[in-house]
């Protein structure tokens, strides 16, 4: 184990699973720790035990926890818990189990120097064929340079959170696991500071492009200005449909047309026996 690790013996979780006289055998030995934020954790443990003849199974965790959550063959166990000297002890009464869940919360297995650490050291009395330990990251965390411990596990993904597993057979003793990992880049972050710039953009083209064609406006009459204005808006309109919403003679209507297309403003297109007005795009 490397220096980092022992020095970090205050801050382990201790795992410990036994009954008097280990009158039993563990055919499968369980444990899902999912960081649910930077301090707290939510764990899954499960057995499945044969050849019991205790009335009684502890299960040892060095710190308190809290919200505990027993199962025997997915049907709530008896169980009661005591802390004593920092320890906490599940006391589980199996009646013939099986198939043991456990749940719980834990805090304070994660450290944080440069990078957050998560840390923890599992107790296996007895040989045991198969044992399984998942840490599931925060969400938003990757793992860090630092990796993980023992270098043997595998990384994958539940499409929200990063997952270390470790897979191991006929184990039995103390079994250290450490992760090392950060945050990763935010992207809602990065994805509402984009949004508010195209906003703040949005905004400035429309100020600039009001205030340009106010001051474009201003040197026409009133009529070539209104004509403009529609124009402006919807891009192109029929000369005799714009004359009638403005009440325009043909002969001033005419004018008008003519003076704008002398000042490049619009353009005039024949369709049939009618006039097309087409707005110019500012430049």
């Amino acid at each position: 184990m490397s220096k980092t690790l022992r020095n970090l013996s205050l801050f382990f979780i201790f795992l410990y699973l036994f009954s008097y006289t280990h009158a039993f055998s563990i055919q499968n030995y369980e444990i899902v720790l999912e960081a649910i934020n930077y301090n707290k954790i939510l764990e899954f443990v499960q057995l499945e035990i044969r050849d019991l003849t205790e009335d009684k199974i502890t299960y040892v965790i060095f710190g308190d926890v809290n919200d505990v959550y027993v199962l025997c063959n997915d049907k709530r166990l008896e169980f009661d818990v005591s802390f004593v000297n920092g320890t906490s002890y599940i006391n589980i009464y199996p009646k013939n189990c099986t198939d043991i869940k456990i749940r719980f919360w834990k805090n304070d297995l994660i450290t944080r120097n440069e990078e957050y650490l998560f840390f923890t050291i599992v107790q296996i009395p007895i040989e045991t064929p198969r044992f399984n330990l998942c840490f599931k990251l925060p969400s938003g965390t990757k793992i860090s340079h630092g990796g993980f411990f023992p270098r043997n596990g595998v990384m994958s993904t539940d499409g929200e959170k990063i997952i270390v597993c470790w897979n191991m057979y006929d184990v039995k003793g103390e079994i250290p696991f450490s992760v090392y990992f950060e945050p990763m880049f935010n992207l809602e972050i990065f994805l509402f500071f984009i949004l508010l710039i195209v906003t703040i953009s949005i905004i400035f083209i429309y100020y600039f492009y009001k205030k340009r064609s106010t001051y474009f406006l201003k040197g026409f009459s009133e009529d070539e200005r209104k004509v403009v204005q529609i124009l402006m808006e919807r891009k192109f309109e029929y000369q005799n449909k714009i004359r009638k919403e403005l009440k325009l003679s043909r002969a001033k209507m005419t004018r008008i047309v003519t003076d704008l297309v002398k000042k490049d403003i619009i353009i005039k297109e024949r369709k049939g026996r009618k006039n097309k007005l087409i707005f110019k795009e500012l430049h």
